[in-house]
């Protein structure tokens, strides 16, 4: 990796941190409102339902701010229990992988429209990213 290309990580992963930790309560309010959608998910209590969520989130920025820094990444373990446990509420797989795809859509939502320009820039170098290519 290039001097320059490293320069762009870092303010992305810079960028991803800052933006997760800022944007947390609005994430976790939208993700909290599309969840109650799902069937098995409508009755549960708020605090059931965000679960491990919240430290999921701080897990994330946390491996963007690993990334940052150069350091070996220590493994979220957030994301396996949310699963576990939502498991063992009666929730079936396809229900907790739809769980995570809205916090995910939560994510990219937040940041559209608080960055605009960036979120764009970013779309349109994703887009051109050829995944079989390995780049």
């Amino acid at each position: 990796m290039s001097e320059a290309q490293f320069s762009v990580a870092s303010a992305h992963a810079l960028a991803i941190k800052s933006f997760l930790r800022r944007f947390r309560t609005e994430i976790l309010a939208e993700w909290r409102r599309l969840a109650r959608e799902i069937p098995v998910a409508r009755d549960m209590p708020s605090v059931s339902l965000v679960d491990h969520l919240p430290e999921l989130l701080d897990e994330v920025a946390s491996v963007a701010e690993q990334l940052l820094n150069d350091r070996a990444l220590d493994m979220p373990d957030a994301a396996r229990r949310h699963a576990v446990d939502r498991l063992g509420a009666g929730f079936d797989i396809s229900a907790v992988v739809h769980e995570l795809s809205l916090l995910r859509r939560c994510i990219l939502r937040n940041y559209s429209v608080s960055f605009p320009r960036t979120y764009r820039s970013c779309s349109m170098q994703c887009s051109k990213t050829s995944w079989s290519s390995g780049s």
